[in-house]
């Protein structure tokens, strides 16, 4: 029974830390063909690049979320990759001030992602989800941060 509450809140959790991330609307890029900022990038372009891969982001949730209806192995094997991504959404910034949005966005969905998984250790999945709800609440100064400072840009 313990791992099959585990197994139902890694999707909540995906799709809270997607919606934590996702910063802007539109299209959905390619993975393969989007530009990878280098160190000569403008902070525009690596605002694009981080608004992008945030889309991307949660393009893959929501084809997970549909994926645990009909594929649920195949659902699992997707998750760590689209953590990791989550995680590393920022690492190629190095405009100071763009990376220091991007953080502030990042760790509240950290936060989030770990105090979740305590909740699940100890048996408490309500506890999980509520600490996914208010993380929702908590990072949406950091995403208007961010969505603000790269629309100046």
């Amino acid at each position: 029974m313990e791992v099959m509450r585990i197994r139902t809140t890694v999707p909540l959790a995906l799709a809270a830390i997607a919606m934590l991330t996702a910063c802007s609307g539109g299209g959905q890029p390619d993975p393969s063909t989007s530009p990878t900022p280098t160190v000569e990038a403008s902070t525009s372009a690596q605002c694009d690049q981080v608004l992008a891969d945030a889309q991307q982001l949660m393009a893959d949730v929501s084809e997970l979320a549909t994926r645990f209806g009909s594929d649920p192995l195949g659902a699992l094997a997707s998750v760590p990759g689209i953590v990791d991504r989550v995680s590393t959404l920022g690492d190629q910034v190095t405009d100071p001030e763009l990376a220091e949005r991007v953080d502030a966005v990042t760790s509240v969905a950290t936060t989030a992602v770990e105090d979740a998984q305590s909740a699940i250790a100890q048996g408490d999945t309500q506890g999980a989800i509520d600490a996914l709800s208010q993380a929702a609440v908590d990072v949406q100064p950091a995403v208007d941060e961010l969505q603000a400072y790269c629309a100046a840009q």
